[in-house]
């Protein structure tokens, strides 16, 4: 029996090493915070690919902060709840699973703390190991009248500290920058993520990819 059990054991890491694990990152991330930054690591630790879908639609500032950690639309499961509900996307996959995000603060609390030039705050809404005087900097641009984009974070502003928590990815994962792909959605995260899961799903080595989808449970 102990022989079965070390051959059964054997078997399933081999097949798990062959698994091809996809994670999916979508959302608005008007800024990206914290949270983002975590709910990214893990997908990156979790994963042999990371996806990460922003949308292009800017966001207006507000002196209120509308929502807070449990209540950030960031990670907005019931958008993509088709994949749980049909196997239209999916019918070739090995799996398809929702998984959690890290809800540690929200965007709108981000927002209202860029409104007023609270420092404090943004600085405690990022991850420590990231630049986060060159974000607070960047996130500024909001509050400058003579930016055509005054009073909103923008796509630009998005990307940029994207591409700053990128760094920070790469060195707490061991990721490669071709590991972590970061893309602006042109329609919708929305429509991103259904496009790359059908392409998935139709791919030959389908039955051999297990996808984590980083929309909430």
């Amino acid at each position: 029996m102990d022989n079965f059990d070390q051959l059964f054991s054997s078997t399933i890491c081999e097949q798990d090493n062959n698994v091809h694990k996809v994670g999916i990152f979508p959302g608005a991330f008007k800024p990206p915070h914290m949270g983002h930054y975590y709910t990214a690591l893990n997908a990156c630790k979790n994963n042999d690919l990371v996806y990460i879908y922003v949308s292009k639609k800017e966001r207006a500032l507000s002196t209120q902060n509308k929502s807070g950690p449990t209540g950030s639309k960031d990670c907005d499961a019931e958008r993509y709840s088709n994949f749980m509900k049909s196997d239209k996307y999916t019918n070739n996959l090995l799996s398809i699973k929702p998984a959690e995000c890290a809800r540690m603060t929200s965007a709108s609390a981000m927002r209202a703390a860029i409104a007023i030039k609270d420092k404090n705050t943004v600085f405690k809404n990022l991850p420590e190991n990231v630049d986060r005087d060159l974000i607070y900097d960047i996130l500024m641009q909001s509050n400058d009248v003579s930016n055509p984009n005054y009073g909103h974070v923008t796509i630009e502003q998005t990307m940029s500290v994207w591409g700053l928590f990128q760094e920070g990815l790469i060195k707490e994962s061991g990721k490669t920058n071709e590991q972590i792909r970061i893309f602006m959605s042109q329609i919708s995260p929305v429509k991103d993520t259904y496009d790359l899961v059908d392409i998935l799903n139709k791919d030959e080595k389908a039955g051999m990819t297990s996808v984590n989808l980083y929309v909430g449970t």
